[in-house]
């Protein structure tokens, strides 16, 4: 993971991990707001962003397994 503060609250985004920690906290800052529901158009979109995110990242360790298996097949 290489989430790093970039000042003033700016984080570097190089990953889904660090894509979904950044839609965290926004999504996070609305639930914590006066009027949550007022944003829930917003909070919908971060969720579907959220999700896609996390899909992306699952996929992403599903192939690196698959690639670790090919190369010890490969091996023997």
């Amino acid at each position: 993971m290489s989430t790093k503060k970039m000042g003033s609250g700016w984080l570097k985004i190089s990953s889904p991990e660090d894509l979904q920690k950044a839609l965290t906290r926004m999504l996070n800052k609305i639930l914590m707001c006066e009027d949550p529901v007022m944003h829930a158009g917003r909070f919908a979109s971060l969720a579907n962003a959220w999700t896609n995110a996390h899909r992306l990242f699952l996929e992403e360790e599903e192939i690196a397994a698959i690639k670790q298996r090919l190369d010890a097949l490969e091996q023997k």
